[in-house]
């Protein structure tokens, strides 16, 4: 018996001894605190075959993830056993270890076993934010600035399986435009939203629901990353739709739009170029032309496009809100908007080169995860040599 309890005590003892040898090898709490303190989303740790540690995260508050990074203690960033993977919508894009920046759906099948997987049911959050909705136009006889400005909160929810679901209202608060474009409470964003990384650099995104330029329907985007470059295929099946007195008109949904489009990075000058091709809505065909610079969390562009109804162009803009969160606790966050998006466009009197594919943000989320850009603005930030 005396020896029984022996060997018992011994068990107890090795087990104890290989859980506590387990939890030294675990990140620190520290760490983790430190990046949701910073704003990074449904934080996950785990270790590849080589015992790297891997963090994988989401960062939503601002624009692109360089002001998260900038902030980290330095032996996060240099390190060669730690790895931050940028999650989008859970779908891995870019990995930072060492100082180095690639990209996270590179072809290693080890590492991609490893990775934890959005269907092991990640602590997302309900993500309520808060916007302004301004539209501006120029041209006009009479006036020559007229806008139309809202608020719009929005509620998000990532899912598993790369699935989230938007909800967004309306509320407007200033009108200059004529009274054909309404100006009720109405829908914005409302939709069900599914995106993943198939295999190394191709993306595919598609959503049903309302959007905002009063258009309901489906839509898909499928891209490919080659380097400084992303090809891009988009179609839609829309229809316009109306909100007025609590009663929703809808015309048939049968309208088919969409294009291709290319864009490539400079990233020594922080520029961005676009083109597209697309059946635009309302029976349009054309072009159009987008040159972006970005200014760390800002960005300005100039855009054109020539159609079969006419040219048209303006200027484009998008930058963070502040503060990073009104509120936050373990279930709920409620914060300004990832960004304010404005663009002043010539007054357009028959809704010449109208598009679905400039009302996603998928080009823009890319711009912000780019491996080059990233690893740019951190060699001038962090001094990595």
């Amino acid at each position: 018996m005396r020896l029984f309890g022996s060997n018992i005590f011994i068990t107890i003892a090795l087990v104890m001894l290989f859980a506590f040898s387990e939890a030294l090898a675990q990140p620190a709490d520290s760490l983790i605190e430190l990046l949701q303190t910073k704003g990074a989303e449904n934080i996950q740790y785990f270790k590849d075959e080589q015992g790297r540690g891997h963090y994988t995260l989401e960062y939503r508050l601002h624009r692109n993830p360089v002001v998260l990074l900038n902030e980290l203690p330095d032996w996060v960033v240099k390190s060669d056993t730690v790895a931050l993977t940028l999650m989008w919508y859970g779908s891995p894009w870019a990995t930072l270890s060492g100082g180095n920046v690639t990209a996270a759906t590179k072809d290693d099948r080890s590492l991609r076993r490893t990775k934890p997987s959005v269907a092991g049911g990640w602590p997302y959050k309900l993500d309520i934010s808060i916007a302004p909705v301004v539209f501006a136009e120029f041209g006009d006889e009479f006036d020559i600035f007229r806008t139309q400005l809202a608020l719009a909160p929005k509620i998000n929810y990532l899912l598993p399986f790369g699935l989230s679901a938007d909800v967004q209202w309306i509320f407007p608060i200033q009108n200059d435009f004529e009274r054909r474009l309404g100006f009720s409470s109405r829908p914005g964003q409302v939709s069900l939203s599914y995106t993943k990384s198939f295999v190394p650099n191709h993306l595919f995104v598609a959503s049903a629901g309302t959007f905002l330029n009063r258009q309901y329907g489906v839509s898909a985007d499928y891209v490919i990353r080659t380097g400084r470059n992303y090809f891009g295929a988009a179609v839609n099946l829309s229809a316009s739709y109306a909100y007025d007195e609590r009663v929703l008109y809808r015309e048939p949904l049968e309208y088919v739009s969409g294009g291709v489009w290319w864009m490539h990075s400079f990233p020594q000058h922080d520029l961005w170029t676009k083109v597209s091709f697309e059946r635009f809505l309302y029976e349009d065909y054309g072009s159009r032309i987008e040159l972006f610079r970005q200014f760390g969390n800002n960005e300005m562009g100039l855009y054109m496009t020539a159609s079969a109804r006419g040219f048209n162009g303006g200027v484009q803009w998008a930058m963070p809100l502040f503060p990073k969160a009104f509120y936050k606790n373990k279930y709920l966050q409620v914060r300004p908007a990832n960004q304010f998006l404005f663009t002043y466009e010539y007054l357009r009197n028959q809704n010449d080169g109208e598009s679905l594919m400039k009302y996603r943000q998928t080009d823009r989320s890319l711009r912000a995860l780019h491996p080059s850009f990233i690893k740019n603005h951190l060699l001038s930030l962090l001094k990595i040599l």
